[in-house]
């Protein structure tokens, strides 16, 4: 008995029964999660030498697991929430991906089960990786430079990028004409302006293809004019960022790794010869940001020179996408709440309380600019259909889904808003096709009608409800999505026109150079480029902005979570959008890495 209890304690005590008790639990879930995927016969993992080698390396791995849990602390339960919440997206995501395409996965309680406990013990394995990192600082460049130095650091960094977007200008000359323009443009030269698209940017573009046309005698010269401009105002952004952190005294290989991220992302410039409005918004709302960051640095708004030309800016990202209002609004209401909290120090507070009434100012005369635009345009007003892609791609899932459990009434009813061959149409990340079938006039007419049939079949099958939504908006994140538009950019001309007289012809001058940029699609970048491949998709930048904040939790940086909100706001406004795509999530691929920078600039 002796010999058992001495036995029993030195197991204990040098943590060999509970290295056992994770290697078993971790062989148990990763077989059910098999099983739940139904990736292939379960049996064959349990009895193969896959489950050996599992139980080995968590066995081996414990001890260091451990080692970093002991003692608990800040660092730790952070460095779990992340990868709990890292791990828990990506298996979900693989779940309904794999849904979609006709494996028998299990959607019931057990499967969901053993997601959520697979993801605890990933997040509980992560930790020692995600602490590390945590702990991780870049350093100083120990060198305050002069606002003179700064300027001319910008003015070349400014230089630089501009000349690295010149050949792909070059190999898409005289641009990509795509995307939205060819409303928008059809609005400027008919006089027919709606506010479905940013009615500056609509007036804008259309000037300048028309300038084009007048100077030089063709719309080319209008697109080549548009697209050098539109390269010249991102570019000054961009460069503006990498400003900012020679500013806060980076060091001089993380500017530079960052000046050439903003160059050789081939999306980047590739969108920069394109006619959408995303590109001049995401440029201005990376100034708007890292304004707001070096506001965080000093905990105080900006004096008065500097805080009209950042009310200018800020103003202008509000008038370059319709959203944008609505993202600030969370973002200023989620700093509000927080600075209530006494994590903050009484200057942080205040800072928090300025920052908000900053910003919902500047709002305020967003939306009075609005108001001012659309009266000077005579504008009509957008479709009603924008803001209901979210219950029409849940009312054309159910349908596709459970076609024969609804009744001949309930589908009838539904036909009068939506026809059948659009709800046929269902496209898992994309409403488009099933929004723009919308029956408006109908709708306007019979609201609650719409609600009311929207709220019982939504009562019948809640699940598809959720499913819908999270299809949607996978790829902002799950990581590394693929088979959808998430990574989508646009190479070629439109080819659509709404009149013979307004068409732009292709000109490459570097046709060799556009097929180099045109490789950069889904299918492509999974398969060739492994691992690198999670740089090209919107998630990544989300997950990078959540790990920035987590660590300036840990780091107890209070004041410069704050911006984090404005990223998570502007998030937030694509859920009820109609699909996610990398145009769309510019913004967050811009300031992201700022953001993550700064995060690892102290500790």
């Amino acid at each position: 008995m002796g010999r058992a209890d001495s036995f029993r304690t030195n197991i204990l005590k040098d943590g060999r029964a509970s290295r056992i008790l994770m290697a078993v639990l971790t062989v148990f879930f990763v077989s059910s999660l098999v099983d739940t995927y139904a990736l292939f016969y379960a049996v064959l993992f349990n009895k193969g030498l896959l489950s050996v080698f599992t139980f080995i390396a968590a066995y081996a791995y414990w001890p260091r697991v451990r080692e970093a849990l002991r003692g608990a602390g800040r660092d730790s339960a952070i460095a779990f929430i992340f990868a709990f919440l890292l791990f828990f997206a990506e298996l979900l995501g693989t779940l309904l991906r794999l849904f979609n395409h006709g494996y028998d996965v299990k959607f019931t309680l057990w499967g969901f089960t053993t997601i959520i406990v697979c993801s605890v013990l990933a997040g509980v394995f992560a930790v020692p990786l995600f602490k590390g990192l945590f702990s991780l600082v870049l350093g100083s460049s120990g060198k305050e430079r002069s606002r003179g130095e700064l300027n001319r650091s910008f003015l070349i960094i400014w230089l630089l990028i501009f000349l690295g977007y010149i050949p792909c200008y070059l190999a898409f000359f005289p641009g990509i004409y795509a995307y939205d323009m060819v409303w928008q443009w059809g609005m400027y030269a008919t006089g027919l302006y709606s506010t479905h698209h940013p009615l500056l940017h609509s007036w804008a573009a259309g000037a300048i293809l028309e300038l084009g046309k007048d100077l030089f005698g063709t719309y080319n010269a209008g697109l080549a004019i548009y697209s050098l401009l539109q390269l010249f105002i991102l570019s000054g952004c961009l460069a503006f960022a990498v400003r900012y952190l020679i500013k806060r005294q980076t060091p001089r290989w993380v500017t530079v790794i960052l000046t050439l991220f903003y160059i050789l992302m081939p999306f980047f410039p590739v969108l920069g010869v394109s006619t959408t409005k995303d590109v001049c918004f995401g440029g201005f709302y990376l100034v708007s940001f890292v304004c707001i960051c070096d506001m965080a640095d000093e905990s105080r708004i900006y004096g008065k020179a500097r805080l009209i030309l950042f009310g200018l800016i800020f103003l202008l990202t509000g008038l370059f996408r319709n959203n944008a209002v609505y993202a600030n609004l969370a973002a200023i209401f989620c700093i509000f709440v927080l600075t209530r909290f006494r994590i903050f120090s009484s200057g942080g507070r205040a800072f928090g309380m300025r920052l908000t009434i900053l910003v919902m100012i500047v709002s305020a005369i967003t939306v009075g600019g609005f108001s001012v635009l659309q009266k000077v345009f005579n504008a009509t007003s957008g479709s009603v259909a924008e803001v209901l892609s979210v219950p029409c791609q849940q009312l054309a899932r159910t349908y596709v889904y459970h076609d024969d459990e609804l009744s001949e009434e309930e589908k009838e009813e539904l036909y009068n808003f939506i026809p059948e061959e659009a709800l046929e149409m269902y496209t898992y990340f994309l409403s488009d096709p099933v929004k723009n079938s919308l029956d408006v006039t109908y709708l306007e007419n019979h609201q609650k009608n719409f609600l009311s049939l929207w709220g019982k079949i939504g009562l019948r099958f809640p699940l598809e409800y959720i499913k819908a939504p999270l299809y949607n908006t996978m790829p902002l994140w799950m990581p590394g999505t693929g088979d959808d538009y998430s990574c989508m950019v646009i190479f070629e001309q439109n080819g659509e026109y709404f009149d013979d007289e307004h068409v732009i012809e292709d000109n490459s001058l570097l046709p060799g150079l556009r097929e180099v940029y045109s490789w950069f699609q889904d299918v492509n970048i999974q398969r060739s480029l492994p691992l690198i491949s999670q740089i090209f998709y919107p998630a990544f930048y989300t997950w990078m902005t959540i790990l920035s904040f987590g660590m300036l939790i840990a780091k107890k940086r209070y004041a410069f979570m704050l911006p984090a909100f404005f990223l998570f706001g502007y998030m937030l406004s694509l859920l009820p959008g109609p699909t996610i795509i990398i145009r769309y999530v510019l913004p967050i691929m811009f300031c992201a890495p700022v953001y993550l920078i700064r995060a690892l600039s102290e500790k």
